[in-house]
């Protein structure tokens, strides 16, 4: 049936144009770098990066999860699709924030701890690409709303000039701030996508509102005060109890709801299996 073949591609073609740009996106500015500075400073770089790339399973095994409802409500009902992108958005500000905020914190240590003193100069790039993730974390829902909307087109398009805005800002950066400036090309170039990417969502769906956002962020800088305070002890049970109080503070503060904790039992087996894939 090439009728039905040809509707098919013309309607998968935005997400072959996506990949390709994804792989530009998050690949970029290591080829630049390598371009323009010493294989060194690649090194101090990527060792950074390749910590926050062992994180991006997370925003996909819950957009994964909630894919396919999404793309039912988006015929159906656009107020509860809104309602589960808000969600969704919530989620993953609330997984990331603590990790975004503990390893500014404890940079210097992971850095030692997984590759040596040798990379400590890795430990600026972890601190600024590490808030890259939260907003990585942040503007996954809005690709898969727009997905679901079968407004991919529309996603393709913002993908390519935030493609051309990193490739711009790293030719700007890298030559006087090295590896520095390509983490912070990257940092800028999320928050880009962040606002145009809000500003559209919010033009289809309406004004959006995470409520009660600022809960999590205030639970995130407590325990931020008390991973700092115990950088002296070891390592892993700072972790542990740093992650035990941060989730204490959002119980006390009712920052999570029933609807969100449903979304974590219900990723749990679908994060294992992105994580073997």
């Amino acid at each position: 049936d090439l009728d039905f073949w040809w509707q098919i591609i013309k309607e998968a073609y935005p997400f072959i144009i996506l990949t390709i740009l994804s792989i530009v996106y998050f690949k970029v500015d290591t080829v630049m770098l390598s371009k323009m500075k010493a294989n060194e400073v690649v090194g101090w770089y990527n060792a950074s990066y390749k910590l926050i790339e062992a994180l991006f399973f997370i925003p996909a095994a819950i957009m994964t999860a909630l894919f396919p409802v999404m793309s039912r409500l988006a015929h159906g009902s656009i107020l509860e699709l809104k309602r589960v992108y808000t969600l969704a958005v919530r989620v993953l500000l609330i997984i990331a924030l603590p990790i975004a905020v503990g390893s500014t914190i404890l940079a210097r240590e992971i850095i030692t701890l997984i590759y040596g003193s040798a990379y400590l100069p890795s430990v600026i790039a972890l601190q600024i690409l590490i808030w890259s993730l939260v907003l990585t974390f942040a503007n996954s829902p809005y690709g898969h709303t727009l997905y679901s909307l079968g407004k991919q087109k529309i996603t393709a398009a913002l993908s390519l000039v935030a493609v051309c805005l990193n490739i711009g800002l790293n030719f700007l950066l890298i030559p006087q701030f090295s590896y520095i400036g390509a983490g912070f090309a990257t940092l800028l170039s999320e928050a880009f996508a962040f606002v145009i990417f809000y500003m559209v969502i919010a033009n289809l769906l309406g004004e959006l509102n995470f409520g009660g956002i600022y809960r999590p962020i205030f639970a995130a800088l407590v325990m931020g005060c008390f991973t700092y305070l115990m950088r002296p002890y070891d390592l892993f049970m700072n972790i542990l109890f740093s992650a035990s109080l941060y989730f204490l503070l959002l119980w006390t503060f009712k920052a999570i709801s029933r609807q969100e904790l449903e979304i974590f039992r219900q990723v749990k087996d679908v994060g294992t299996l992105t994580s073997f894939e």
